[in-house]
């Protein structure tokens, strides 16, 4: 970790609390963090006051705190730095005065990789899990044994990401080429591809998202497909951008030539890890 340390405010900024007093209505579980944060965070190595990343100066509790809210409230990484930025019972419960310090985007998912590479980093990680987790009996953060806060909050950055690209490249197709869009594109996938299906990739992660995660793939492949066989289709950026995408989630399986998800280097690490931390 960077050697450079942040100073925890032993009291919630006033201009923060001020906020929440005037624009949240009752006491919510971020409020009763925030007020005992000090416990959750007691007792843990000073390198959870540190600053992980370069180029963000945000502590590293920060980064944890906010990897597991948006497990529970199960936002992609965009959503989740919208909230730190404007929701002030969040920054209430980190602890943040209103305007400094933000959570940039990109440092979820680098922080996400510190996890997965640092066994220490890790630790913290999950024993500030395990204290919030007291603070809400239901809480329930992982839809299945086999998944952790991180993998989930990844894998639903990639489901995210996989269907706004369809939504994109079918939007720029169905301006620019029309007719063969009609042509081309199955008649269901005007129920599949809408703005407000986007609402679907907020679901709980579950057989039926795994179905429509493979489903997508196979849509994505079939444009792909289509395409190169149209120069003035294939060079659109939108379709350019869905075959970028495409690559990084998807592989076609040597054996069974079958269309599979991939898996990333960061969830092999994770696993990897956890593994040497069962055997200790």
């Amino acid at each position: 970790m960077n050697s450079k340390s942040y100073t925890f405010p032993s009291v919630i900024p006033f201009d923060t609390t001020q906020a929440v007093e005037n624009f949240v209505e009752g006491r919510t579980l971020y409020i009763d963090i925030g007020d005992s944060l000090d416990s959750i965070l007691q007792g843990l190595p000073s390198a959870i006051f540190e600053y992980p990343l370069h180029h963000f100066p945000v502590p590293a509790y920060v980064f944890a705190m906010v990897t597991i809210f948006q497990r529970r409230e199960e936002l992609t990484d965009a959503d989740m730095a919208e909230a730190v930025r404007n929701r002030p019972e969040v920054r209430y419960a980190l602890r943040l005065p209103l305007r400094h310090p933000n959570v940039p985007v990109s440092s979820l998912c680098r922080y996400r990789q510190l996890l997965y590479n640092d066994p220490i980093v890790f630790e913290a990680f999950e024993q500030i899990s395990g204290r919030v987790a007291e603070f809400e009996s239901e809480m329930n953060f992982v839809s299945n044994s086999d998944c952790t806060i991180s993998e989930s909050v990844c894998l639903r950055n990639r489901t995210n990401s996989i269907f706004i690209r369809m939504l994109e490249v079918l939007e720029a197709l169905a301006a620019t080429y029309p007719d063969w869009m009609r042509e081309v594109v199955p008649s269901y996938w005007y129920d599949r591809y809408h703005r407000s299906a986007t609402k679907f990739v907020k679901m709980t992660l579950d057989k039926s998202t795994h179905e429509m995660i493979l489903a997508t793939g196979h849509d994505m492949k079939y444009i792909l497909d289509l395409a190169e066989k149209e120069h003035h289709i294939v060079i659109l950026p939108e379709v350019q951008a869905l075959e970028e995408v495409f690559h990084e989630n998807y592989e076609i399986d040597p054996a069974s030539l079958k269309l599979q998800w991939k898996a990333t280097m960061c969830s092999v690490s994770l696993r990897s890890t956890l593994q040497k931390m069962d055997g200790q």
